[in-house]
């Protein structure tokens, strides 16, 4: 979800009766109704305060909303005191954050940590107050403490190519280094006040500082990464498979001249992330540029010879670029992909499981799929892309795509004395009781056959893509 998604769900939780059982919602009003108050703000100005408080807590920490009607009142006079704190450098008000820890003494701290939006050095370099940085750095603000890390950031391993940042769609968290906070938002001023000895985190914290260099491709601030290589010493030659990790930020980002250059720097196109990392970040660069429908960014990879069969895999299914691109639903990709020789029944099967009715359509309108022809891409010489994909649609609990396959002639289930056929993509896979009923009503209450079908004690495929597949929301399975 994006900061600004999640900035809009906690501005009008902020509004609601909500507010009062749900700290984070109380937090921003309270913070933003008394910088108001403070700064003698009208209707309008205070509407753009709260505003700016509601996109700083999306920002912080890279929170999700569905655990804020389950928090308790917030408590504490102090806590709310370093709120105020926070709202006041959010804002880039330096006299009134001056007054404000003179006022509120020892009750509130610069390295003070608000559970709510960060701490204040991170949140001045994150919001890009310069001044409010120097005078906080003046009054023993802690450049070098970096914040919200966990175990899995595995910065005691020896190699660094497995640094990544977790958050993909926030552009000023304060989470990290001071340094990389102001690397992420791109604010060059401040990366080089924090690059002066008495306050660089190098070479003391290599991976976070890796990570500034990181947030500094998302931003697609060249010349905050030309400094942050020329601090450090380094260049692309030194620093490893790192710069392919380089390489995805960017592609990722679409930030096509920094990629260019990484290209013309011999960059490894088809390195993979190691297995440690989390799912979703998992794959090639060319995988990045298909999720996102990057169009102009695969052509580019394509034709810089990255590969169409390096794989994005985990545990139990693996995804070739055109099948990542088709499991998203982004026809403009697959397209590309099929113009530089990928199969278009790969494609098919994959947006069957994504659910992507309108990319299957596509396909075989279009003549580059018949359903009802062998082929061994279903690993079998006997089965049909249609029939692959009946299993698929079972599998992705859509009864609209299991329609317009019926409506196309495919059948149900394994016909009598035929060998099972392995499921493409999903291992030990187990079927919800509403879509058996669902499929036993379109067969009469004829078993299928399917080996899957009665395994209980597996693997349950009830969250693709973060949507859990009920009776009343496998329709945003593949829409939203």
């Amino acid at each position: 979800m994006s900061a600004s998604l999640r900035a809009r769900i906690l501005l009008s939780g902020s509004y609601s009766v909500a507010r009062y059982r749900t700290r984070t919602f109380l937090a921003i009003s309270n913070v933003s109704t008394r910088l108001a108050e403070l700064t003698g703000a009208d209707n309008e100005q205070a509407a753009r305060i709260r505003e700016t408080i509601a996109l700083a807590a999306a920002q912080s920490g890279n929170p999700t909303c569905d655990v804020l009607d389950k928090d308790h009142t917030i408590k504490g006079e102090n806590t709310r005191r370093q709120n105020l704190i926070s709202g006041a450098i959010i804002t880039g008000n330096l006299s009134l954050t001056m007054s404000l820890f003179k006022e509120l003494g020892k009750s509130v701290g610069v390295n003070k940590k608000s559970e709510y939006f960060g701490r204040p050095l991170h949140l001045a370099a994150a919001w890009g107050h310069i001044e409010i940085v120097q005078y906080l750095l003046d009054n023993g603000a802690d450049a070098r403490r970096i914040v919200a890390l966990t175990k899995n950031d595995f910065d005691h391993c020896r190699d660094l190519h497995h640094v990544y940042l977790w958050s993909r769609h926030v552009d000023r968290s304060p989470d990290g280094s001071p340094l990389r906070a102001a690397a992420l938002s791109g604010h060059e001023a401040i990366v080089r006040l924090l690059l002066k000895p008495e306050y660089n985190i190098w070479p003391k914290f290599r991976p976070e500082y890796y990570r500034a260099i990181l947030a500094a491709t998302r931003s697609g601030h060249e010349r905050i990464l030309d400094m942050l290589f020329d601090v450090a010493g380094l260049d692309l030659d030194s620093i490893g498979k790192f710069k392919s990790q380089i390489l995805i930020e960017a592609v990722r980002h679409d930030r096509e001249n920094i990629v260019r250059h990484l290209l013309d720097s011999e960059t490894d196109l088809n390195f993979t992330p190691r297995d440690i990392l989390p799912r979703r970040l998992h794959g090639a660069a060319l995988h990045a540029a298909a999720a996102q429908n990057r169009t102009a960014m695969i052509r580019l990879l394509l034709d810089a010879g990255a590969s169409t069969k390096v794989m994005e895999g985990d545990s139990y299914k693996q995804f070739t670029p055109i099948e990542t691109a088709a499991r998203y639903g982004h026809t403009e990709a697959v397209s590309i992909f099929i113009e530089y020789g990928g199969s278009p029944n790969l494609a098919f099967f994959a947006a069957t499981y994504g659910s992507q009715i309108h990319l299957m359509h596509f396909l075989v309108q279009q003549n580059l799929v018949n359903i009802d022809k062998p082929t061994l891409d279903c690993r079998c010489d006997r089965w049909t892309p249609g029939r692959e994909a009946m299993t698929q649609a079972i599998l992705a609990h859509n009864p609209r795509t299991i329609i317009w396959l019926l409506a196309k002639g495919v059948p149900i289930g394994i016909e009598t004395g035929e060998a099972h056929h392995k499921v493409r993509y999903v291992w030990l896979p187990q079927v919800l009781p509403w879509i058996k009923n669902f499929v036993l009503g379109l067969t009469g209450g004829r078993h299928p056959g399917y080996d899957y079908w009665n395994r209980s004690h597996c693997f349950l495929l009830d969250a693709p893509f973060g949507i859990y597949l009920k009776e009343d929301t496998w329709e945003w399975f593949g829409k939203y």
